[in-house]
């Protein structure tokens, strides 16, 4: 991984969903893509959170409210970020001081605070590209 960006080793393009979007169709849009979390975006398709399968799973032992819950009610807000021009090295340090599975790639929103998704790099990824030395 030496000498690579997150950009050579990131997922390109984010599978994502609105804030208001019900749960069951989190887990159909997850299962459909074959992912193991889902970028939850604002109005302004900025990052708002992230669900996994954890996530659901836990959801599902509610079984009475899970499926009237939006993505908004049940997302982690705090979401590890860092940027397509991130050492790859760096970023799987990251992964393993934030004890995280993925980081979202994002970019800045201009003259915001805000960021937009651009891609996921999780701990696959990176294993997959250790194999190819």
């Amino acid at each position: 991984m030496i000498d690579k960006s997150v950009a050579d080793l990131m997922h390109d393009g984010v599978v994502s969903c609105p804030l208001d979007t019900p749960m069951p169709e989190v887990a159909r849009q997850m299962t459909q893509a074959d992912i193991s979390a889902i970028v939850v975006v604002d109005h302004e398709g900025c990052l708002a959170g992230v669900i996994s399968r954890t996530d659901l799973a836990v959801l599902y032992g509610y079984d009475e409210m899970w499926p009237h819950l939006q993505a908004g009610q049940a997302m982690t807000g705090k979401v590890h970020t860092v940027s397509a021009t991130t050492p790859a090295t760096e970023a799987a340090r990251q992964i393993h001081q934030y004890k995280v599975s993925r980081l979202i790639v994002t970019e800045p929103v201009v003259n915001s605070e805000k960021e937009r998704p651009i891609g996921v790099l999780s701990i696959t990824d990176i294993v997959r590209t250790m194999a190819t030395y």
